[in-house]
Formats: structure tokens, C-alpha cells, sequence
């Protein structure tokens, strides 16, 4: 009986003996390892390229910001001090060493005949700042009318 133990202990065994040991492993072959790796960089740099792409726009639209700041901050006191009787017909300057700004004060027809003895005329003053980009000279321009006393020279 002990020989017909050891017979079915042998039958249990798997029919293809022959078979290597190392091709029943699971695992990636080095070709299914590269493509992963392949694939990955192709979105990784996709990826890296759409966010500089977007940082690039953050900083346009910040410095567009600054501008439009500067711009309405500066048209305020032009428009104070032309409010106050100085009424120029040009002005300059600069906000820091990338942004430089010039002002036209100009009399604007309302259509209306104004007589000649009010003391006040409607001007429109035109504000443009200009800085250099990375390509070109950019411009931005803004404009308001006010009232200025009218100068002493035209009563």
C-alpha cells in the first residue's frame, strides 16, 4: 500500500514537468516598462508646458493690473490738480523705472454754447503710460472729463 501512496503523490503533480521555473513568475517585461516610462514622460512634459504656458499669462495679466492701477491712481490727481487751477497742457513723468506716463489737458466741445463769462469749462485730459514688454513698447491709454476754471487769459 505504501507504493500506491507514492504513485498518487506523483500524480498530483503537474503533467508539463518540463516547463522552466522562471516563466511561471509574474511580472513586466522590460518592453511594457519602457513604454510606461515613455508615456509618462510625454504627459509629465505636457503637463510642465501648460503650466509655464499658464504662469506666463498670471504674470501678463499682474503686470496689466499694476498698470491699470498706476493709470486710474494718477488720472485721479491729474484730475484734482487741474480741478485746482493747474491746468497744463502737458504733463510727464514716471511711476518707477518701467513705467512712464504723459497727460494731455484738452478743451472739449460739449455742443452747448457755454457763455463766455463761466468760470468753469469742461477738459478732457487723455492719460497714456507706456512700458516695454518683451517684444515691444506697450501702451495703455484712459481719459475722463472734468470741469477746470477757466484760465485768466481767455475771460
Amino acid at each position: 500500500m505504501k507504493k500506491l501512496s507514492k504513485h498518487k503523490a506523483f500524480a498530483s503533480q503537474p503533467a508539463d514537468a518540463t516547463r522552466p521555473v522562471h516563466a511561471c513568475q509574474t511580472g513586466f517585461s522590460l518592453m511594457e516598462v519602457l513604454v510606461a516610462v515613455a508615456i509618462l514622460g510625454i504627459v509629465y512634459s505636457t503637463l510642465f508646458s501648460l503650466m509655464s504656458g499658464s504662469l506666463r499669462n498670471v504674470g501678463r495679466i499682474e503686470e496689466r493690473e499694476r498698470v491699470i492701477q498706476y493709470s486710474q491712481t494718477k488720472l485721479n490727481e491729474l484730475v484734482i490738480s487741474a480741478r485746482q487751477g493747474d491746468v497744463k497742457r502737458f504733463w510727464s513723468g514716471r511711476f518707477d523705472e518701467k513705467y512712464s506716463w504723459q497727460a494731455k489737458v484738452e478743451p472739449y466741445d460739449t455742443g452747448a454754447d457755454t457763455p463766455k463769462n463761466t468760470p468753469y469749462l469742461v477738459a478732457r485730459i487723455r492719460l497714456s503710460v507706456f512700458w516695454q514688454g518683451q517684444s515691444k513698447l506697450n501702451q495703455y491709454d484712459l481719459e475722463t472729463l472734468t470741469w477746470v476754471p477757466r484760465p485768466k487769459e481767455a475771460t
